[in-house]
């Protein structure tokens, strides 16, 4: 279900891992626990990335993200017709959203994909920086399942390669700007069981010939 994109893959180095999905739960919790450690130091980190300081993949990177997340949530603003009401363009965007578990036609998750984890981190403290706000839209709105899969996915390769204060330091400011913290996990982590439930069925599907929303056939 996760197509990587070859020819638009970032070119720094790619990163693998065998670290379970389920590491993802414990550093969340971790970065929420360690919310009054050394403040000086998490400050520090935040002066580091500055929009002029980062690099320009990362700044063309940081743009993109921004514009793509601002279609998403204003998707009228992308064609001239009038006929449909806004509740219901809206309403249909959420359908599209909670459905898409497919990196084909999510330019969010798609981008995200391309990343490098390094990239990833200097991007998303950069938005916690300067664009609080669209982070939190970012995560609570626009990611798909897929999105959030991809997500979670690159943070944890990014665990691979930095140190364990700058994880922590990292993750205090990521999630500062959630009014509710407990709120933006469950949404990844419920993207992630989406996205796994889907993976499931399409097993079923192409190699058992179950259809879950089907009538039950039986099977050996």
């Amino acid at each position: 279900m996760l197509h990587f994109p070859s020819s638009s893959m970032d070119k720094t180095m790619t990163c693998t891992t065998s670290q379970p999905n389920n590491a993802y739960r414990d550093h969340v919790h971790q970065g929420i626990r360690t919310n009054c450690g050394d403040r000086s130091s998490k400050d520090e980190l935040k002066s580091k990335v500055m929009l002029q300081d980062l690099e320009p993949c990362a700044s063309q990177s940081l743009s993109e993200l921004i514009s793509l997340v601002h279609i998403r949530l204003n998707p009228s603003k992308l064609t001239k017709s009038t006929d449909n009401s806004s509740a219901g363009e809206n309403d249909e965007t959420n359908k599209r959203k909670e459905d898409s578990c497919s990196t084909s036609d999510d330019p969010v998750a798609n981008l995200i994909l391309t990343l490098h984890p390094l990239r990833i981190h200097s991007v998303f403290l950069a938005m916690a920086n300067h664009f609080p706000r669209t982070l939190e839209a970012l995560v609570l709105h626009a990611l798909t399942p897929v999105g959030s899969e991809i997500l979670t996915r690159k943070f944890e390769e990014m665990d691979q390669l930095i140190s364990g204060d700058n994880q922590n330091q990292f993750y205090q400011i990521f999630y500062g700007v959630f009014d509710d913290q407990s709120a933006a996990m469950d949404v990844l982590l419920n993207g992630k069981e989406l996205f796994a439930r889907q993976a499931f069925e399409n097993v079923l599907g192409q190699y058992l010939g179950n259809n879950p929303d089907g009538p039950k056939q039986q099977t050996k």
